[in-house]
């Protein structure tokens, strides 16, 4: 690898760090400043100059909430919430906000609760239920209604993705029970969703794959974190790791080993950002071969990190710029935007992060 990763994201963060107010959905996590900010409050545990930056975006999002719509965990207060958490990092700080934030996330879940559907991570149970999990707050009731959903979600047609679908609620079950939180039939639920992705996975030569709904199985979807392959064998690995089930754990390293031998065209990925992105599908690479030494996986991962780097583009604004419709546009957040990008990087610029928290739990990767 010949890339200085280290400095594209010490110049993106440089060019994030003088930004003015961001007027377009400034309190989301797709372009706003919490995803700027928590990439200020990752790069701060190893150096607490950004810090000051991370605090600049974090107050600019709050300052926005009264005017900000809401939706679930990538829009308004829990969005801010997640951000909060990261600037904080275990340390204490922001301890009022985040009560004051928590508190609004409970009586939001409370609400979804109450009506039925809506589980997704961008915008539904499973989303809130992630930012709660680091509040210390109760998700007893979020983990009984998945339960009781993973049956009725798993038909024909069903979205089997991360951001919008079933591996969503399969990777916060995971989680959840990773963190010893546990209600009855919450093991068989995850049994039920991890073979519903199986059988729901076609295969061609290069090997298994996912589609974006159950019964796409032609050819696999876009090759990123929000619909297809890598978000789906995160949750899958994950999950396959928690209850000690080394079949998904294969499928899982095996799907992604697929997109790598595929060629890059048949990703269907727009620009270097992490949707729908290649920051996605290398965030994805990268955690499941740090989990399990695969050398495959890294060198899948070094070489995609490779065509992110090659996305920098100094007349950008923030140096990556995302993709929409073919179009590339100036975007700061994290999740459609430049903040994303630095955040991917960090482990290929050699970035130690001191704490427990991660900015990729928005992800449902952590």
């Amino acid at each position: 690898m010949t890339a200085d990763f280290g400095a594209l994201v010490i110049e993106t963060a440089r060019r994030l760090s003088s930004a003015g107010p961001i007027t377009a959905r400034p309190t989301s996590l797709f372009r706003g400043h919490p995803g700027v900010a928590m990439l200020f409050g990752e790069l701060g545990r190893a150096d607490e100059r950004w810090l000051p930056v991370a605090h600049r975006h974090l107050a600019a999002a709050v300052a926005a909430l009264d005017t900000a719509p809401t939706a679930g965990l990538y829009e308004g207060p829990a969005a801010v919430l997640a951000a909060a958490q990261t600037c904080a990092a275990g340390t204490g700080r922001y301890r009022g906000l985040r009560e004051r934030l928590t508190a609004y996330a409970e009586d939001a879940q409370a609400h979804r609760l109450a009506q039925p559907g809506g589980y997704d991570v961008v915008n539904g149970l499973t989303g809130l239920g992630r930012v709660l999990l680091d509040s210390g707050a109760e998700v007893g009731p979020t983990l009984d209604a998945l339960v009781r959903l993973a049956v009725l979600e798993t038909r024909p047609g069903a979205d089997a993705g991360m951001a919008h679908g079933v591996a969503g609620v399969l990777a916060f079950l995971a989680l959840t029970a990773e963190h010893g939180r546990l209600v009855p039939g919450q093991l068989d639920a995850m049994h039920h969703l991890a073979g519903w992705l199986g059988d729901v996975a076609g295969a061609d030569a290069a090997g298994p794959y996912f589609p974006a709904w159950a019964g796409e199985t032609a050819v696999p979807a876009k090759s990123a974190w929000c619909y297809g392959t890598p978000g789906v064998a995160v949750a899958l690995h994950r999950a396959g790791t928690v209850l000690g089930e080394p079949a998904w754990q294969r499928l899982a390293v095996e799907s992604l080993r697929a997109v790598a031998r595929r060629p890059e065209a048949e990703w269907h990925l727009d620009g270097p950002t992490v949707c729908h992105g290649y920051a996605g599908l290398l965030h994805a690479l990268h955690v499941v071969a740090a989990a399990t030494g695969d050398p495959e996986l890294q060198a899948a991962a070094d070489r995609v990190a490779l065509v992110v780097a090659d996305a920098a583009d100094d007349t950008a604004e923030f140096l990556f710029r995302h993709h929409e419709s073919g179009s590339p546009v100036d975007s700061a957040g994290l999740v459609e935007g430049a903040a994303g990008v630095a955040c991917v990087l960090l482990p290929f610029a050699g970035h130690a992060v001191r704490g427990p928290s991660s900015w990729d739990r928005v992800l449902l990767f952590s």
